[in-house]
């Protein structure tokens, strides 16, 4: 989501906040939460729902992103032929465990689909890359391929049925945001 979404949201609040000091720190979920509690970080944007017990953190929802499952030439073709070949070629999919993670696994359970994961890759740009290099078909944000779709470094799976959703929010403490921060 940072690749995509973020450069837009700082270029708008950087123009109305010249002199705001911003410092963008990318991490695995736990260790975000873990900065938020512990006031190292004002604002954290994550894989939604968060779960905070404690009613000072307020969690909007940001956004809603489609999801595909894609590869390079080679593998699509092959799936192209026989859309029964999902469940036999390498695949890459994102750490378990996370709501998105989980309704994709639910999903395909519906419609009796058992992949075998080769691959957990915990960031999008590692899984593109391996993705190019054949290595196998990998499950994602289709936002985060759609340059290389466009260039057709990466091709698309049509599939059957819908994907899940993957959602994203912006999680902070209310009591501790000054001005500046919960303007952005």
């Amino acid at each position: 989501i940072g690749s995509f979404m973020l450069p837009k949201m700082m270029k708008k609040f950087s123009s109305k906040y010249p002199n705001a000091k911003i410092y963008i720190y990318s991490t695995s979920n736990g260790e975000m939460l873990n900065k938020l509690k512990n006031n190292e970080l004002d604002i954290i944007i994550i894989q939604y729902p968060i779960f905070i017990a404690d009613n000072h953190y307020k969690e909007e929802l940001l956004c809603e992103l489609d999801t595909c499952f894609y590869s390079n030439k080679d593998l699509h073709d092959k799936y192209s032929e026989d859309h029964n070949l999902i469940t036999e070629l390498p695949i890459m999919l994102p750490t378990r465990g996370f709501p998105d993670i989980d309704k994709l696994e639910i999903t395909l359970k519906k419609h009796n689909i058992k992949l075998k994961q080769n691959y957990t890759v915990y960031t999008s740009e590692v899984t593109k890359e391996l993705v190019k290099e054949g290595l196998g078909i990998s499950w994602g944000i289709e936002n985060c391929i759609k340059e290389e779709l466009d260039r057709k470094e990466l091709y698309k799976f049509d599939m059957d049925f819908k994907l899940p959703k993957a959602k994203f929010s912006m999680a902070y403490n209310e009591n501790i945001l000054n001005n500046t921060s919960k303007e952005f």
